[in-house]
């Protein structure tokens, strides 16, 4: 299973530390939930705004539009080099 020395002692270690379970510090909990709203404000008005089918179909139209002008674009170009060659 394990094929280098290192492996074997990485098991080792990672085993031990299973055995052994140090209690968390008071207030430890509050202090991670306080950190973790702080700094993940933002997931929350993005989250909100992935999922709801109303941005999906602004995404979509306006993808089209860019999409859309791009090729109304392509074409308007080619149509003014042909003139130029002609």
């Amino acid at each position: 299973m394990f094929e280098d020395v290192g492996d074997v002692e990485l098991a080792a270690a990672l085993s031990a530390l299973r055995a052994e379970e140090v209690p968390a510090p008071d207030g430890f909990a509050g202090r991670l939930a306080a950190g973790l709203t702080r700094e993940l404000r933002w997931r929350r008005p993005v989250r909100r705004a992935v999922h709801d089918p109303r941005t999906r179909y602004a995404a979509l139209s306006l993808g089209g539009a860019i999409l859309g002008a791009a090729a109304v674009a392509l074409l308007w170009r080619r149509n003014v080099r042909r003139q130029a060659v002609a």
